[in-house]
């Protein structure tokens, strides 16, 4: 008997503001988080009590959702059509609340957006607002406005100083007011791109545009100016190697975005995981679901990983919903992500894979009340994944697993999934209180007692784990709880460029 779940892997495609702003369907696999929400309720108040703060650096490592999220925002406050339409039905699904509050202003806005690249920032910007703009008007009846002809006369120059930029949009805002836009936004992805040029061509001076454009959204409050940029690491982290003058300067103009970190909590991610998977299981099948899942959440060794809000209904209702995660799994995957990936865009990416290990393909195979376990979600790493692309203490880790695995040529076939779930713990590195201890080796296992301490043993027989007592965990090699290359890495990152010239 097959399992009667499906995964939407709506969610697997990166998104491109510049690819995707008019794709239909990107809407349908959207999942606004928790921190989604929260940061529109930032832009809420903008709208409902005019809020000064008008300007937000959206901070997270690839794959967090900070491209998705700009696009649902460009949908929400995006001049009228299907778009916005369904926007404000996703949004009211997850907060009827935000949605009322928000449509109420009817926040009409002509949508900016660039995807960073290694160029002057404000050229780019230019060009952007002319293509939309002329998209704009062309849609009207009438002659298109002068400032069209203004902006592509300046970008024809070949060189858009800073005073030009604001000249030409400004000039841009009257005319779009005449005609009851409410606003501009503006949407820098990867601004860390152009930051970097800045870094690489002293005196481009496009950062002071950053600064200006957050001041002029505060100057006007009869024509919205809203500003998002998204980067992967705080605007002042790009100056590592300017004079302690310009990082100054670099930090004044931080000062005037309000910094989001953009990065969901395990116990979120978990929850989206949930909205993934469509369960048409028969009454009896859930049942026989819900009894295993029950079983392993309520384990004494299993309780401590759970966060404090999470109490025994909902911890029970958020994992039969990560079915056929095994509970354990399902707690690893996003640690594991954030390790070796691209956070939540390779969660989902595995979620809805047909390679081999992959869970849509495993599905086929699985009985009601079996699991995903940590040694199939190994398995997929292994095979499809590029390892490489890991920080050199998670690869390094991987390949003294691999090691490990290579001299274990005469096991079974149990005792090498025991020896694959003690290394993912291991790579993992005691994440969310995730550690190879016996209690949850034995849950995610799923051996029974007798055999699970019979496959140990065997293990520990023949070197290939051993028990650290200081930690209380199994590990596949030696150490200690002082993580050496863990630390150097982080000291050298703190110091930036070293000239080695006297």
């Amino acid at each position: 008997m097959t399992l009667a779940i499906t995964v939407n892997n709506r969610h697997t495609r990166s998104v491109n503001l510049d690819r995707d702003k008019h794709a239909a369907d990107f809407l349908n696999g959207y999942i606004p988080t928790s921190r989604a929400l929260r940061t529109l309720e930032k832009v809420s108040g903008v709208l409902v009590k005019g809020v000064a703060q008008r300007s937000w650096s959206l901070v997270g490592p690839y794959g967090s959702g900070k491209s998705s999220f700009a696009l649902f925002v460009s949908h929400l406050l995006g001049l009228q059509g299907d778009g916005k339409r369904a926007a404000f039905e996703l949004l009211g699904k997850g907060n009827p609340e935000l949605r009322s509050e928000l449509e109420s202003k009817a926040a009409d806005c002509l949508v900016i957006s660039v995807v960073g690249a290694p160029e002057p920032l404000a050229a780019r910007l230019l060009s952007a607002m002319h293509v939309q703009a002329l998209e704009f008007f062309s849609g009207r009846k009438g002659r298109n406005p002068k400032i069209l002809a203004d902006i592509l006369e300046a970008l024809d120059s070949g060189e858009v100083s800073h005073a030009d930029f604001l000249r030409l949009m400004r000039g841009l805002k009257a005319d779009l007011k005449r005609c009851g836009v409410a606003g501009l936004v503006f949407i820098i992805d990867e601004l860390g791109k152009f930051l970097e040029y800045e870094v690489r061509h002293y005196g481009a001076n496009d950062i002071y545009l950053l600064q200006s454009l957050a001041e002029e959204s505060s100057a006007d409050d009869t024509f919205l100016l809203l500003n998002f940029v998204l980067l992967h690491q705080s605007m002042e982290r790009y100056a590592k190697g300017l004079s302690e003058t310009l990082k100054n300067e670099w930090g004044k103009i931080q000062g005037r975005f309000e910094e989001i970190p953009f990065l969901e909590s395990a116990e979120q991610t978990l929850k989206i995981v949930g909205k993934v998977f469509n369960n048409s299981c028969s009454k009896v099948d859930n049942l026989k679901i819900v009894e295993q899942v029950n079983a392993v959440i309520g384990d004494e060794s299993f309780k401590d990983l759970l966060p404090s809000s999470l109490d025994k209904a909902g911890a029970e209702s958020l994992f039969k919903n990560c079915y056929p995660l095994h509970p354990v799994t399902a707690l690893l995957l996003p640690h594991l992500c954030q390790k070796i990936a691209q956070n939540e865009r390779t969660l989902f990416s595995y979620l809805g894979s047909r390679e081999d290990f992959g869970v849509l393909a495993m599905l086929a195979s699985l009985d009601p009340g079996e699991f995903v376990l940590p040694h199939h979600a190994f398995d997929y790493f292994v095979h499809n994944q590029s390892l490489a692309t890991a920080d050199f203490i998670t690869q390094k880790r991987w390949a003294e697993v691999l090691s490990c695995l290579d001299r274990a040529s005469d096991l079974r076939e149990d005792e090498i999934n025991l020896l694959k779930t003690i290394g993912l713990f291991n790579i993992i590195g005691v994440k969310g209180g995730l550690k190879a201890s016996d209690g949850l080796l034995n849950i995610s296992s799923l051996l029974g007692n007798k055999t699970y301490n019979k496959v140990l043993r065997k293990l520990k027989r023949q070197s290939l784990v051993s028990f650290q007592k200081f930690s209380g965990e199994y590990r596949v090699w030696q150490g200690s709880d002082f993580d050496l290359d863990q630390a150097v890495s982080e000291e050298l990152g703190s110091l930036g460029p070293v000239s080695c010239c006297r």
